[in-house]
C-alpha cells in the first residue's frame, strides 16, 4: 500500500494564534515522492484531492504530490484505506481527527463530531 510508506496524515494550523495560545486546526492527508505515476494513480483511485509537482534546484528530482484537506474528505479517504492500513496509521488518522475536533471545540464551534 503506497500510503503506508509514503503518506502523511496530520493537523495543520489555520489562521492566527488565538488568545488562549492555540490555533484552529484542519486535517491534511498527503503523499509525496519523486515518481509521478504512483502518485497520480493513487489520486485517481481515491478520487478528489489535488495533484501537484514541485521543481527542485540543481540535479534533484521533482517532487510529485497529492493532498486532500478537511474532515469530510479525510474521513472519506480513511474509510477507503482503513482495511489496508497498519494499526499505527489508523491511530494517526484517529489522532488527527481528534486534534481537529478539540480545536473546533476550543474555538466554540458546535459541530465537533
Amino acid at each position: 500500500m503506497l500510503f503506508e510508506g509514503e503518506g502523511c496524515v496530520c493537523a495543520g494550523q489555520k489562521g492566527r494564534k488565538r488568545k488562549d495560545g492555540t490555533f484552529l486546526m484542519y486535517p491534511v492527508l498527503s503523499i509525496g515522492m519523486t515518481d509521478e505515476d504512483p502518485v497520480r494513480r493513487f489520486g485517481e483511485f481515491i478520487t478528489g484531492g489535488t495533484f501537484y509537482a514541485v521543481p527542485r534546484n540543481g540535479n534533484r528530482k521533482r517532487i510529485y504530490g497529492w493532498r486532500v484537506y478537511g474532515r469530510t474528505e479525510i474521513e472519506r479517504v480513511f474509510a477507503v484505506l482503513r482495511p489496508w492500513l497498519s494499526l499505527r496509521r489508523v491511530q494517526q488518522f484517529e489522532d488527527t481527527l481528534d486534534a481537529y475536533r478539540l480545536s473546533r471545540h476550543r474555538a466554540g464551534y458546535s459541530d465537533t463530531r
